[in-house]
């Protein structure tokens, strides 16, 4: 019976030092929970086709990519934008029309999604269509 004991007290102060350490990830910035004052363009492109945005670095924690695509006169002019960190990895899934059905892609595209977290980075765009792509931060 005492050796049952000590090997659950071996246990128990076992599983208190496995869960005592602190994690090594830096701790979430929230966004306020107030929609901003205003939204700040800090860049904006036109383009034609498949492009990476040249590198951009945003301060605020809340950013948002804003996109207006044309209409393609071929095919299903599929739209696809993704957030890549600037050492070249995936950083989010941002919008893939291949997702939808055909007659949500007839006429332009556009969109507004948000984003968290302030760095750097830039947007892969694939697509057959002509489009401007801006990226706006938030303001409080």
């Amino acid at each position: 019976m005492t050796i049952l004991k000590i090997a659950l007290l071996a246990v128990v102060a076992a599983g208190i030092l496995a869960c005592s350490g602190q994690a090594t990830e830096e701790p979430q910035v929230p966004t306020p929970d107030v929609p901003p004052s205003e939204w700040v363009e800090l860049d904006a492109w036109d383009r034609d086709g498949d492009n990476d945005t040249p590198n951009f670095h945003v301060d605020s924690e809340l950013w948002r990519v804003v996109w207006e695509a044309n209409t393609d006169s071929v095919g299903r002019g599929d739209f696809t934008v993704h957030v890549y960190n600037v050492d070249g990895t995936f950083y989010k899934f941002l919008f893939d029309s291949t997702l939808y059905e055909d007659s949500t892609l007839q006429g332009p595209l556009s969109g507004t999604l948000g984003i968290k977290g302030a760095g750097d980075y830039f947007l892969r765009v694939s697509t057959t269509r002509s489009y401007t792509i801006g990226i706006e931060e938030a303001r409080w």
